[in-house]
């Protein structure tokens, strides 16, 4: 009797799915779109989140990091009295005004606007940097570069493995890269206290 009871709850179930399903045809019920359909948003909804860049964006970091390594190191140039602070100043202009030029042509080149000044927190740094003098100054510096160089390169490592970076970019990260942690290391080994003066 059990399973006789157990069959036909199951026939009927059956019945009534197939009735739903029929009736929902018939008066145009809308069903769930495909997935296909709704994939390009899922895709489009958060770059950010997955650390992605656009070209535009990347454009802006990149640029700002520079100018500021620049202004940093100009100031240097006119406050430190230790000697290799001085070359290393030297070392960032140079190396850093060559990737900006380079970095602008490629923008250029895309109809990409790039900052001719630094951030507002670079800014602040820079102000306050400015009314620091002797191993005050060097220590607060070399601070500053430890940690602006460690951003710099996070930056273009996501960069240069970034698919959502045009190729001209991407080599332009991947060729910064480079110089990039060379300065790092550099920085890092700067004994911070116990710099000799340059006079």
């Amino acid at each position: 009797m059990t399973k006789l009871i157990i069959a036909v709850l199951s026939l009927w179930f059956s019945i009534n799915a197939f009735a739903q399903g029929t009736t929902s045809a018939a008066k145009g019920t809308v069903q769930s779109a495909p997935a296909a359909d709704v994939m390009p948003m899922a895709d489009s909804v958060d770059n950010k989140a997955k650390g992605r860049l656009s070209d535009a964006e990347f454009v802006e970091k990149a640029a700002i990091a520079g100018l500021a390594e620049v202004g940093l190191s100009d100031l240097a140039l006119d406050k430190s009295v230790a000697k290799a602070i001085r070359e290393f100043a030297n070392a960032m202009i140079k190396d850093h005004s060559a990737a900006n030029q380079q970095l602008r042509a490629i923008a250029k080149a895309k109809s990409l606007s790039v900052p001719q000044t630094v951030d507002r927190p670079h800014t602040e740094i820079l102000n306050k940097l400015a009314h620091l003098s002797g191993n005050e100054f060097d220590e607060a510096y070399v601070n500053v570069m430890r940690q602006d160089h460690d951003s710099a390169i996070a930056l273009f490592e996501n960069a240069a493995g970034d698919p959502a970076i045009s190729k001209e970019l991407r080599d332009f990260a991947i060729s910064t890269l480079e110089t990039l942690r060379n300065h790092q290391l550099q920085v890092h080994n700067l004994p911070i206290g116990e710099i000799k003066s340059a006079h």
